[in-house]
């Protein structure tokens, strides 16, 4: 079968948890949106470090090999994470909304990272003052961990847990 053959699949109707396409598997569409749901929390673990390093490389102090280590550890991570979605089938508002903020994310630490290691002329140094974080796409990313709670039938609770209601049983 084709990658990503469940955004292929036309179904009867739209459901609203497949946009229209309906696995054949649920089982194994389960466990997808499950290892979805891993990729965003440790995306949304990551976005610290990622606004962390966003901030050093805006600021006008020198630059180190640690800093250039962390950032390149962080672009490192978020290059995995697209990796792992790449290898999902997913329905498509999920992958392709999830796809962008990686991509996102990804290429502003990169841009960071650029802006302060080059030669610094006045040009350089503006562009790397208009830096501000991940912007919106941080939040984004924790709306669609929302909306994927809804689909797989859990709700996150404040407490940092996510609560099942499949099989009435907690689940993590």
């Amino acid at each position: 079968m084709p990658r990503f053959w469940l955004n292929r699949r036309r179904s009867d109707g739209p459901t609203p948890q497949w946009d229209g396409f309906r696995p054949s598997d649920p089982d194994q569409a389960r466990r997808q949106l499950e290892q979805a749901r891993s990729i965003i929390e440790r995306a949304i673990h990551l976005q610290p470090k990622a606004e962390a390093v966003i901030r050093a490389c805006q600021r006008d102090d020198a630059k180190t090999g640690l800093l250039g280590a962390e950032g390149g550890e962080v672009r490192e991570q978020y290059r995995r994470l697209r990796e792992e979605l790449r290898l999902l089938d997913l329905p498509s508002w999920l992958a392709g909304k999830l796809a962008s903020i990686l991509d996102h994310h990804l290429r502003l630490v990169s841009l960071a990272l650029d802006l302060s290691f080059r030669r610094q002329t006045e040009r350089i140094r503006a562009q790397r003052h208009r830096l501000h974080g991940l912007g919106p796409s941080a939040g984004d990313l924790l709306a669609l961990r929302d909306r994927l709670a809804e689909v797989l039938g859990q709700r996150w609770w404040p407490t940092g847990h996510w609560e099942g209601v499949p099989n009435g049983h907690r689940q993590r």
